[in-house]
């Protein structure tokens, strides 16, 4: 079974006891991973997901396709993961706002790019991974109805602190 990791990339990256609790006090963890989850089928993948905010992230994970989030603030973080994770030889897969709104920019520094709604696009992204057909840019080619959104997948691991 492949693994995919899911990176939430955070623009604060230290640590300190002082930072973490600031982190869990002040801000609400994302549900973009819990969502992207869902839309990945569990018989065929086995789905960790780790946000930036709250842990390390291990570059070591055994993983074969790396999916990371990321908003404009913490592009810098998730270029500064995505290149780690490419020198290891991991493919990176890049999604979120800011690579919605500048994918060439986001096209340098992974694999491939999730433009528009993950939800309907990564099937078509998996199948094309699972050929080696990797395209550098995925564009969602419509607007994911209402009644349509997974219910978020809550049981990846360590997602919340």
């Amino acid at each position: 079974m492949k693994k995919i990791l899911l990176i939430n990339a955070n623009f604060v990256h230290n640590h300190t006891l002082l930072t973490r609790f600031m982190i869990k006090t002040m801000v609400n963890p994302s549900l973009v991973l819990p969502y992207v989850a869902a839309s990945i089928p569990s018989n065929k993948y086995e789905v960790k997901a780790v946000n930036d905010a709250y842990k390390d992230i291990d570059y070591n994970e055994e993983c074969d396709l790396v999916g990371i989030s990321t908003a404009t603030p913490s592009a810098p973080r998730a270029y500064q993961i995505a290149d780690e994770f490419r020198k290891r030889g991991k493919t990176v897969v890049l999604g979120g706002i800011h690579p919605t709104l500048l994918p060439n920019e986001a096209a340098n520094h992974a694999d491939s790019v999730v433009v528009g709604e993950a939800e309907t696009t990564l099937p078509r992204l998996l199948n094309d991974y699972k050929k080696n057909q990797l395209k550098k840019i995925y564009y969602s080619k419509e607007k994911i109805c209402p009644e349509n959104i997974p219910v978020p997948n809550r049981k990846v691991e360590e997602i919340y602190p």
